[in-house]
This record gives C-alpha cells, sequence and structure tokens, in this order.
C-alpha cells in the first residue's frame, strides 16, 4: 500500500462516515449547499471563488433569496407534517426532527424565521395549522384544505343535519300522538270496564249498547253470525234519528252526521285533545288581555307622577357635555386606558371627539408642561360615569330620556340609582317634569354631566 493510502484505509472510511450523517448547522453554505466538517474548512470554503461568486449573487438581492428560501422550508416542513402525521395533534420538535433527517433539506438560518416557536407562529396565523402550546412546548396539527376533502365533509355534515331533523321530526309526532293519548286516557278505561267482556247473542235476540248509563241511546240489531261478537275497548253506539238530537260532545264525537259510522278509537282521541288545545287557546289569550291592560295601566318607572315624561330607548346615547371613561385597551397602546374625559363634539351619533381631564403622564388639566389630548373614538369604546350622591346627572335611555337631574341614592345590589329630575329634555322647564323622581334607573342608562356643560 502506497503512503498517501487508497480507497479502503481506515481514514477514507472514516471520512466517507462522516460525510453520509449530519453534521453541525453552522459549518453548512446554503448558498453552495456544501457542509463543511469542521471550522478550518469552512474558512477555506468562505475564500473559494465559487462562494464569492454566490454571494455577490446574494448581495444584489438578498430580501428575494430569503423569501425563497423561507417558502421552500414552509413547503417541505408541511409536507412532511401532512404526510407523517395528517391531521394528528404532534408535537412542533418531533416533526422538525424528521424534517431536518433529510441531509439537503432547506436550513432554518437561511429562512426569515430565527427560532422554531417563531415559525409554528406564523403558521398559526396564516390558518394552515392548529398551534397550541402547553408545559412540554407547542403542539400543531395540520388543517387539510383540499377542496375534494372540504366537499366530502360538507356532504357528510348535510346528511348527518338531514338524519338528525328527520329523527327529531319522528320523535316530536311520536311524543304528541302519546301526549294525546294520555290526556284521552281518563275516559277511556270506564268505558272499557263499562263493555268488557263477551257478548253472547241468542237466536232472534236483539244486543243494544249504551254509554255510560245514558238514556235514548239508539239500538243495534245484531245480525246472524255464527262467532261470537267481542266488544273490548270503546264501546260504540250507531247513529241513528234518535241519537242526533243530542247536544253532549262525547255523543257528537262518536257519531259525526257526514261519515254515517262511529269513529274510531284515535279519532275520539284527536277530537278530545283539540278541544283541549283550543280551551287552553282561549285562557292563555284571556290571561294575556289582562296582562296587556294591567301593563298599560302601570309606568315602565315608579315615579311620583308620570305627566310629561315620555320612554324612549335607542342604541346611541353619547351628547356633548358628558363625563365618559375610555374602555378600549387599543388605543394609544394602552395609554389611555381607563382615562376620563368629557364629550366636545357627538359625530353621526355614534363617534364622540373625548377631551381628557387629565394627560395619561400624570399631568393635571391645568398644568402648561402637557395639554391633555382629545381622543376621536367610538361609542362602544366608551363607559359612562356614575358620580356621587348629589351629583349632577342625566338619563341616557328609558323613561326620561334627555333629562338633567340630581342623583338621590344607589342601590348597589341591584345596580341601579334614584335621580331627581331638575329639567326636561333640551334643559326645558317643563313643571310637570321638574320634582319628579324616576326610582330603579339601571347604571348604564344614568352619565355624569361635566360643571362645564
Amino acid at each position: 500500500m502506497s503512503k498517501k493510502g487508497g480507497f479502503l484505509t481506515p481514514k477514507a472510511i472514516g471520512n466517507r462516515i462522516k460525510a453520509k450523517g449530519l453534521q453541525k448547522l453552522r459549518w453548512y453554505c446554503e448558498m453552495c449547499q456544501k457542509q463543511c466538517r469542521d471550522e478550518n474548512g469552512f474558512k477555506c470554503h468562505q475564500t473559494s471563488e465559487g462562494h464569492l461568486r454566490q454571494m455577490r449573487i446574494f448581495a444584489e438581492n438578498p430580501a428575494a433569496v430569503v423569501e425563497r428560501y423561507s417558502k421552500e422550508f414552509e413547503e417541505l416542513f408541511l409536507d412532511t407534517l401532512s404526510r407523517h402525521h395528517n391531521t394528528k395533534r404532534t408535537h412542533a420538535n418531533l416533526v422538525y426532527k424528521e424534517y431536518i433527517g433529510d441531509k439537503h433539506h432547506v436550513h432554518m438560518n437561511s429562512t426569515k424565521w430565527s427560532t422554531l416557536t417563531e415559525f409554528v407562529l406564523y403558521l398559526g396565523k396564516l390558518g394552515k395549522v392548529v398551534a397550541d402550546e402547553t408545559e412540554k412546548g407547542w403542539f400543531i396539527s395540520w388543517i387539510d384544505r383540499d377542496p375534494a376533502v372540504l366537499a366530502r365533509q360538507a356532504a357528510a355534515d348535510a346528511k348527518r343535519k338531514t338524519d338528525m331533523d328527520d329523527e327529531t321530526r319522528r320523535q316530536r309526532e311520536v311524543a304528541r300522538r302519546v301526549a294525546a293519548a294520555n290526556e284521552g286516557g281518563a275516559s277511556a278505561p270506564a268505558s272499557e270496564h263499562e263493555g268488557g267482556g263477551e257478548l253472547v247473542r241468542k237466536a232472534g235476540e236483539t244486543v243494544s249498547l249504551s254509554l255510560g248509563g245514558g238514556g235514548g241511546g239508539g239500538g243495534v240489531t245484531a245480525e246472524p253470525k255464527a262467532k261470537k261478537p267481542k266488544v273490548s275497548g270503546f264501546a260504540f253506539a250507531a247513529a241513528s234519528s234518535s241519537s242526533s238530537s243530542s247536544s253532549s260532545f262525547s255523543a257528537a264525537a262518536r257519531a259525526p252526521p257526514s261519515t254515517g259510522r262511529a269513529p274510531s278509537a284515535m279519532e275520539s282521541l284527536m277530537l278530545q285533545a283539540e278541544e283541549k288545545r283550543k280551551a287552553e287557546a282561549a285562557r292563555a289569550a284571556e290571561a294575556a288581555s289582562r296582562a296587556a291592560a294591567k301593563a298599560a295601566a302601570t309606568p315602565a318607572h315608579p315615579i311620583s307622577g308620570s305627566g310629561g315624561l315620555k320612554s324612549a330607548r335607542k342604541d346611541y346615547w353619547l351628547a356633548p357635555g358628558l363625563v365618559v371613561k375610555v374602555m378600549n385597551k387599543k388605543v394609544g397602546d394602552g395609554l389611555y386606558y381607563k382615562s376620563k374625559g368629557v364629550i366636545v363634539e357627538v359625530k353621526e351619533r355614534y363617534v364622540g371627539l373625548v377631551r381628557l381631564l387629565a394627560h395619561p403622564g400624570g399631568d393635571s388639566a391645568g398644568s402648561k408642561k402637557k395639554k391633555p389630548p382629545k381622543l376621536q373614538l367610538d361609542q362602544d369604546d366608551l363607559e359612562t360615569v356614575i358620580p356621587k350622591a348629589g351629583g349632577r346627572v342625566r338619563v341616557l335611555n328609558g323613561l326620561g330620556r334627555g333629562c338633567e337631574g340630581e342623583l338621590l341614592g344607589l342601590d348597589t345590589d341591584k345596580f341601579c340609582a334614584s335621580v331627581r329630575l331638575n329639567s326636561g329634555p333640551g334643559g326645558s322647564a317643563d313643571p310637570e317634569v321638574v320634582g319628579r323622581v324616576l326610582d330603579k334607573v339601571e347604571y348604564e342608562d344614568l352619565c355624569k354631566v361635566s360643571d362645564e356643560a
């Protein structure tokens, strides 16, 4: 063997074994797709002509190169996730280990993501995976967006909904029939015991059936038969001229003149159930009419007199001079959260220009250092302010909307207050309104009025 060694020397075999497996990421050049075994080899590669040529290409448009590597990394990562785990919930690090098992994969240090957590959050934001964080790390599950799969899922959901609707309708019908049978079951046992048993007819004898001991029932002449007739369940009476004058409901139900025959047991039950439903509907209508008359005679809020006051409830309540509180944490990145201000101007009913009472930095409104800012906010971003007892308030909704008055007291258990009105809507001095007391006014229907207004 020569001094330089050969293909089968231990050193050559060791070098080939090292080149097959994964090696350190910091010694891999993504632009040249070359893996170096040590720091010295990587340094020599950086000075090579091929590497310098690739770096000049990268310097021309680095953003496009990074975006291309990022797109390839995302596609290959999702391909590994979908093929190995499909929609199963899996640890993100396990999927990454399976992805980097390929020696020629796109490395993460060549993409726009510096960590796996950042990449997982990116996928979750785009809706490509469902990501959730636990004590053991991030878990992800792939969301299958294949049109064929979505069509199959939609068809299965529609079929399941149809089956459920059919089953619901069937159960409702069964429940309705059972309820109707139970309602008519009270009168059935009496008829069963009264007419139960076998009826033996002698030769040439006439058999007559009657219901509940009622007189005047028409007779029925039994025709000669070899078999003995049996009477079970409900006993029926044939329609005749003598029974047609009866005014009782049971006789009319069992002998309708239009058919000329006795109704079945189910028809009798349905007739009784219908009559009962009509009676209940009549009672409910009567109760509703009494409740409406009582409500019309009773005011919405207990007040000392109701003259001159109108009840109005709108979905907008902003008005100049009201003291409000900012409740949107996103306004000024949370700097103005829970800051109080006065509405200076209302735009299009739902938007108000609010002048803060103090600067969020702590300076008062009269300070010369910082002037309190003015914010244009939506009604949903604001909250009403309730003053102390004796403070000036305005009714925003309900009975007395637009009136101003004095807060008499608060009921913290029921979240309501009592207000004595000092002026009507628009500041009018209506004698029928001034001095009236509104009780049980909800907190959200009141708001503090600034002393400057």
